[in-house]
């Protein structure tokens, strides 16, 4: 009995570290699933601007806490020669939770529509258009579509040669207001200043997070995702085999515990 006992308590050990094992995966999984959806759907929602969370957030939110759980309990089941690779993945853990918690709270300090500098940055524009009368400064006005249109471009395509034209027209428009006299002047160049410094800041953001996965903190955060998987997959692999090995030594204790239980009987 002493012989089964411990050899069931290694197979549900074994058992209950490939279960965990298992689980990490598949939160990180369902994490992920929950972090493209943000992407993808809610950095383009006024109520994340607004509130600052969504229910796609919560959902990552959720799922990390629950990977963090697992994992302190894998240290505690776990040989002490493998807790390191548990250990590992946990500091991998804690770093994706903060990067996509940065990468958060960049996106809502962009913005959207009236929201964020890109809703400052809009604000101002307006505001320069109304101090100005439509009649008799068409020039203005057009120079203030064709910044618009330039603005507009480089947020659809990324390409650094609008940054100068953009900054050539605010050039021309400054020109432009030292040369109307029924406005006021200083009003104007506050809100064109406002524009400028906005659009400085934008550009700021844009750098630290980066356009593409290979800048700013989307490389860092998509680095974390790559060194995540090959841990997690080894992390399960050897939970596997153990859980494997722990079966087949159980199957053999009883085999042999039952047939010495008959020899020893029949002798008797």
């Amino acid at each position: 009995s002493m012989i089964m006992a411990y050899f069931f308590y290694k197979s549900y050990t074994a058992s209950k570290i490939h279960t965990i094992a298992n689980n990490i995966e598949r939160q990180v999984f369902l994490a992920r699933i929950a972090e493209k959806n943000f992407v993808k759907n809610d950095l383009i929602d006024t109520n994340f601007h607004r509130t600052g969370t969504s229910d796609h957030l919560e959902e990552n939110r959720v799922h990390i806490s629950n990977v963090r759980t697992e994992i302190l309990d894998l240290i505690k089941l776990w040989p002490k020669v493998k807790e390191r690779q548990t250990e590992k993945l946990l500091t991998l853990s804690d770093q994706y939770r903060d990067l996509f918690s940065e990468i958060v709270k960049t996106y809502r300090e962009i913005g959207f529509k009236d929201w964020g500098l890109l809703g400052e940055w809009r604000q101002a524009i307006h505001s320069v258009e109304r101090t100005v009368p439509q009649a008799n400064h068409s020039a203005f006005h057009e120079a203030i579509l064709q910044l618009r249109r330039l603005e507009k471009d480089y947020l659809l395509r990324g390409d650094e040669k609008y940054l100068q034209e953009i900054k050539t027209q605010l050039t021309l428009l400054h020109y432009l207001i030292s040369e109307i006299d029924n406005i006021d002047r200083t009003v104007t160049l506050q809100e064109i200043g406002r524009y400028e410094e906005t659009f400085e800041n934008y550009l700021m953001l844009e750098r630290k997070i980066g356009r593409t996965e290979q800048e700013g903190l989307q490389k860092d955060f998509a680095a974390v995702i790559a060194e995540m998987k090959p841990v997690i997959d080894h992390i399960y692999s050897e939970a596997r085999d153990e859980n494997h090995k722990a079966r087949q030594a159980l199957i053999a204790a009883s085999i042999i515990i039952y047939l010495l239980g008959f020899i020893l009987g029949g002798i008797g």
